[in-house]
């Protein structure tokens, strides 16, 4: 967790390049991850605002991206090293009709 007296001090030493850097847990470093407005939205929703402190762990925001990303992306499924195979006692009946 860092405040953002911590943060701040990141950013003025030189330790990451902005607000925008990818490193820092600010709006615009999800961004710069590739986290879409859609994903934050849905993750600042399930978690939801509240007074007390808690502590959300990082595999919620994945998970929120997972989900989300779901529905959206296509998948696909590929042999990158595929083999030859001859099938030797196949009958050619069963073959026409395929």
């Amino acid at each position: 967790v860092l405040s953002k007296r911590r943060l701040i001090k990141l950013v003025t030493s030189g330790y990451v390049r902005g607000w925008d850097d990818p490193r820092m847990p600010t709006i615009s470093g999800l961004r710069r991850r590739g986290y879409t407005k859609d994903i934050v939205n849905s993750f600042c929703n399930d978690v939801g605002a509240t007074r007390s402190l808690n502590v959300v762990e990082m595999e919620k925001l994945s998970q929120t991206a997972r989900m989300n990303l779901s529905a959206t992306s296509r998948r696909a499924m590929a042999a990158l090293d595929p083999i030859k195979v001859t099938i030797t006692n196949f009958d050619e009946e069963v073959a026409k009709k395929l």
